[in-house]
């Protein structure tokens, strides 16, 4: 069983799914700090530091203190619903522009810090 006795771990999409199961896996093994992010409100009472917020928002990822930040995941996604025929672009955008654009603007923070 792996230790994350006092890291400083960030998780996106934390709210609910693999990043609250994430979350609650980096608690459970001892993190010192988790920031959980995610546009829905976080039902983790372990969360030090829970932060509603979009995930494709710089303006989000300018304003965080992630100091000595150890590890980030970058879970935050939407699938898009029907087929690539049926989708418009529109929908497309909106998909790629949460799971492209918030995986880079996260990284980008986390690797900065």
């Amino acid at each position: 069983m792996s230790s994350f006795s006092g890291k400083s771990i960030l998780v996106t999409g934390a709210a609910s799914g693999i990043g609250l199961a994430v979350a609650r896996h980096c608690a459970d093994r001892g993190a010192a700090r988790l920031i959980l992010i995610d546009r829905d409100p976080i039902p983790a009472d372990f969360a030090h530091e829970a932060i509603t917020g979009d995930v494709r928002d710089e303006a989000l990822w300018d304003g965080l203190d992630l100091a000595g930040l150890d590890h980030a995941v970058a879970n935050a996604g939407v699938a898009g619903a029907g087929t690539i025929a049926d989708l418009s672009l529109e929908a497309w955008r909106h998909i790629l522009s949460i799971n492209l654009d918030g995986a880079f603007l996260t990284l980008r923070a986390a690797m900065r810090a």
